[in-house]
């Protein structure tokens, strides 16, 4: 019961990794020096991440399966329910924490940076934690041996037989479907980036009222994408890959459009 993993595999889940960490402390440091944005608002945002995307909507997402146990068992209605309990607790907590813990210090280059730190804290639970652990466990399978890896972890018997299926599936995943689990938590991670932006006009500009539901509408639609990918309703990878990045590269392109006509209507 031997088994072996690409080195290629290896480097993309490490890449992957690095990049979900790096991305965001990256634009935290840009908004700093670029928009003069104090750094608390990074974690400021990812407090509000933590607050109301994990929390509280963890909450609510259990609450709904209990109270609606059919829902879960049925994959889309599980993705769908997910993805749109995450996109309001989410688009809510973006509002509350610009509004009322930012309101005296509330700018586009502030939002960003608030919008850094909410969507960063999601590549690194969603991106970072699966590609590093992967890894880690591909690496120490490669070195040690598949037998002696699992040995070593003190299984033996059926837990030890158990661990080489878990091993030969995880083996069986292909390379793409490793680069989806590690590139699309940072497209959405700049996704929530732009949209903080949106809810930063919605905010300061009582003619754009639209942007609230507009952005709960995108982040929906991206999280849809994920999850519906994840429980293998969308079957290739590239493809909600794809989709997240032409959502991603709209929010994005409007969000630069939004930020135009406002700073000339101001």
């Amino acid at each position: 019961m031997e088994f072996t993993f690409s080195n290629g595999t290896i480097f993309i889940l490490i890449l992957s990794s690095l990049v979900c960490v790096a991305g965001p402390v990256i634009l935290m440091f840009y908004c700093s020096k670029k928009y003069a944005a104090k750094i608390s608002g990074f974690f400021l945002g990812m407090a509000g991440f933590f607050l109301f995307g994990v929390l509280l909507c963890g909450l609510l997402i259990n609450l709904l399966f209990s109270l609606l146990p059919s829902v879960p068992a049925i994959p889309w209605q599980g993705a769908f329910y997910d993805a749109l309990i995450t996109a309001l607790t989410c688009g809510f907590g973006r509002y509350i924490m610009l509004k009322y813990c930012m309101k005296n210090r509330l700018s586009a280059g502030s939002a960003m940076m608030y919008g850094a730190g909410q969507g960063g804290f999601y590549a690194m639970i969603f991106g970072t934690t699966y590609c590093i652990t992967t890894a880690v466990t591909m690496l120490l399978n490669n070195t040690l041996g598949t037998a002696s890896y699992l040995t070593k972890l003190g299984m033996q018997g059926e837990a030890l037989e158990a661990g080489g299926k878990d091993i030969r599936t995880l083996i069986e995943i292909g390379t793409l479907q490793h680069i989806f689990d590690g590139t699309a938590p940072l497209f959405i991670f700049l996704t929530e980036v732009a949209l903080s932006v949106f809810m930063f006009i919605f905010i300061t500009n009582k003619t754009a009222k639209f942007l609230f539901p507009v952005s709960f509408i995108l982040h929906f639609i991206v999280l849809l994408s994920y999850r519906f990918e994840k429980k293998n309703i969308i079957a290739n990878p590239l493809t909600a890959l794809f989709l997240i990045i032409i959502v991603t590269a709209f929010c994005w392109f409007y969000a630069g459009k939004l930020r135009a006509a406002n700073k000339e209507s101001s």
